[in-house]
């Protein structure tokens, strides 16, 4: 084939004789030519085509009716039209540069996808290319779009609304014969309250808990709770050391969210567990009754999952599917052994990009995940890099990139404004991109074949955090951070939709907020500057020798927030910090999250407890909080409370 396999002449020639009845009646027949570019194989009709091998050398691949092994290669969204903001510029290729002509902007597009070496049309493509010869990736959200979907396997009646919600899709998708496989979902809140931040205390046990009482997914929580504690709510505000409560209703996520404690890790694992299995089970039965012996190719995760999550998934489907943006094109590949030793399935990279400064569209890149490069020649040096890197792995199956078309430059529905095309927004193709994704695609079976990289057999474990105070006996016990003459002046940062102004009063600080709906808000606090680091980041100072932060404020009631531990150098996660040393290495911590109780309180934090951020700060550091070299202690709170007012009286360091 054109892409990652050669064309053998005979296998083409048979190609043209069985060009598929389907696409001769719905006048596919360019696009049917040049779908047997895109495989080595004759198109055979009806379900079942496609089936998940491993070679005697132990790589995985996908293979076809024939045992034609190929690893898919695609491009995501590949849509005639681009919604966006009323009277601003958009990708509207169907309309605007083909004049509605259907059958002549798919031509154009499978010359675009064979061009670039590609073979497979990735999730949420136009149903308009169904029965044109390249692969298809359907994606299902069997359990709708609701941002609590996954907890809908909680409630009664889930079977039948995943049945209906997968009937639907699969009407969409007449000619079956080239669909690879079905995608379940995409980037579900499986660590509870967002898709890709982790949070030890709060999990779908806290999600379920956090419905309102006529909830079924709320009561389910609550008997699975009732079991495990012999119905005994004593015994479990015991085991979970809380204040006594005298009945089950009294639970709150807010109450569970502030526990740490093994016993109380063990009891979200097993609800997470419990939550996965009904998800699972039934989604993937009902796929396989309605498309029998077809391939299931997972969940598209966020980058990561709870591994309860990830060993379900490997149980019920035949492929992991992993969505993720590196900052440089390198495989993480801590992370890929820990999908593949829980999950026990090769692992599809359901989207990946990088965007350029330098682009067609007049993107201005400000909102949208993955990193920002200068020119395309970057965007396909990485390319090139990445994918040979990533398929030189034996359990990756396949790589789809992020997307077919430019974003709208004003913005989309979600304000993303991204270069992430390989197309503009005229329809214009990026050539060096291109030809870049073509030279590596072409040589993609080569590269997976050829590799001698193991199979991962170490499952990577997560080092527990510890805290360098070092010995400082002349250093007084208390320092009182807001008395202090700081090396900066506090600084705040918010959502694109939220707001945070702050003004000093005294030693204390008056914060106005509007939450915003997104993830909120916060403030940094720098240290004193008679203890800033001499020839260090900016505003980095030396703080050790003190353990615990004792914070007093007057927050609203119920006002939800953290205390965050910055240290020196902290920034983005998809920044680079292989520039940073071991003792300088930008991380970032937070505590369980705290409550406002309406009137001035003391918050006391032992920086022991601290657990890592997972939304900022260095992600591979040593989790070691060094408090020889901090940028900033501080605030921050989610989005959806409101506006208001808070006030910092004191933020005090003990030993």
């Amino acid at each position: 084939m054109i892409g990652p396999h050669l064309i053998q002449s005979s296998r083409f020639l048979l190609g043209l004789l069985a060009m598929s009845t389907a696409a001769v009646r719905s006048g596919c027949l360019l696009g049917t030519f040049i779908g047997l570019l895109f495989t080595s194989s004759i198109a055979i009709a009806g379900p079942g085509n496609y089936r998940v091998i491993q070679d005697e050398a132990g790589k995985f691949w996908f293979a076809d009716a024939q045992g034609q092994r190929f690893l898919s290669l695609g491009v995501n969204h590949i849509a005639g039209h681009v919604g966006a903001i009323e009277g601003t510029p958009f990708y509207d290729g169907l309309k605007h540069q083909f004049a509605g002509d259907t059958e002549a902007w798919t031509a154009s597009v499978k010359q675009i996808l064979q061009r670039g070496g590609f073979n497979t049309i990735g999730a949420w493509s136009d149903p308009t290319l169904n029965g044109c010869g390249a692969y298809e990736t359907v994606i299902l959200y069997a359990a709708g779009w609701g941002q609590d979907r996954i907890l809908d396997s909680l409630r009664p009646g889930f079977e039948q609304r995943v049945n209906k919600r997968v009937s639907e899709e699969l009407s969409r998708w007449p000619d079956r014969s080239k669909v690879l496989g079905y995608f379940i979902d995409n980037e579900a809140a499986w660590f509870g309250r967002l898709p890709w931040v982790y949070e030890p205390t709060y999990t779908l046990l806290e999600s379920a808990l956090s419905r309102p009482t006529e909830d079924t997914a709320r009561h389910a929580a609550i008997d699975f709770l009732k079991e495990r504690y012999d119905d005994d709510v004593t015994s479990f505000s015991h085991a979970w050391q809380l204040d006594p409560i005298t009945s089950w209703d009294q639970i709150t996520d807010a109450m569970l969210e502030s526990v740490n404690t093994e016993t109380a890790t063990k009891d979200r694992e097993a609800f997470i567990r419990h939550t996965a299995e009904l998800y699972f089970q039934t989604t993937t039965t009902v796929i396989h009754e309605l498309a029998p012996d077809s391939l299931i190719l997972g969940v598209r995760f966020a980058n990561d999952a709870p591994d309860a999550v990830i060993e379900v998934c490997g149980k019920y489907c035949d492929v992991m599917s992993v969505n993720h943006y590196p900052h440089r094109p390198e495989v993480d590949k801590s992370k890929l052994a820990r999908f593949w030793l829980l999950g026990g399935k090769p692992i599809m990279r359901t989207e990946f990009s990088w965007r350029g400064a330098e682009n067609n569209s007049g993107n201005p890149n400000t909102r949208g995940a993955g990193a920002v490069v200068p020119t395309q020649q970057d965007r396909a040096n990485n390319y090139q890099r990445y994918v040979e890197a990533l398929l030189a792995e034996p359990i990756i199956i396949g790589a789809h990139w992020f997307e077919f078309a430019d974003e709208p430059p004003q913005g989309r529905f979600d304000g993303e404004d991204s270069n992430y095309g390989i197309v503009d927004i005229q329809h214009k193709p990026y050539d060096v991109l291109l030809d870049a994704m073509a030279k590596t695609n072409k040589q993609a079976d080569a590269i997976h074949a050829n590799s001698s990289t193991a199979i991962p057999t170490d499952l990577p474990t997560s080092a527990p955090v510890t805290l360098f105070t070092g010995q400082y006996p002349d250093r007084p016990p208390r320092i009182g951070i807001l008395a202090e003459t700081p090396t900066a002046e506090p600084a705040v940062f918010n959502d694109t939709d939220a707001s945070v102004t702050l003004t000093r009063r005294g030693k204390a600080l008056h914060i106005t907020y509007d939450s915003g709906a997104g993830w909120g808000g916060g403030c940094a606090i720098f240290g004193p500057k008679r203890m800033a680091i001499e020839g260090g980041t900016p505003q980095s100072t030396d703080l050790a020798g003190y353990s615990k932060v004792t914070l007093v404020a007057t927050m609203p009631k119920d006002f939800r927030f953290n205390l965050i531990v910055d240290e020196a150098a902290v920034a983005s996660p998809a920044d680079d910090y292989t520039h940073i040393n071991t003792s300088d290495d930008g991380e970032a911590y937070h505590s369980v999250p705290l409550r406002g109780t309406g009137i001035k309180h003391r918050y006391t934090i032992d920086l022991t407890q601290l657990l890592p951020r997972g939304s900022w700060g260095n992600q591979q550091g040593n989790y070691r909080i060094d408090m020889q070299s901090l940028h900033a202690l501080g605030l921050t709170w989610d989005g959806n409370q409101g506006a208001g007012v808070l006030t910092i009286h004191a933020l005090i360091l003990e030993r």
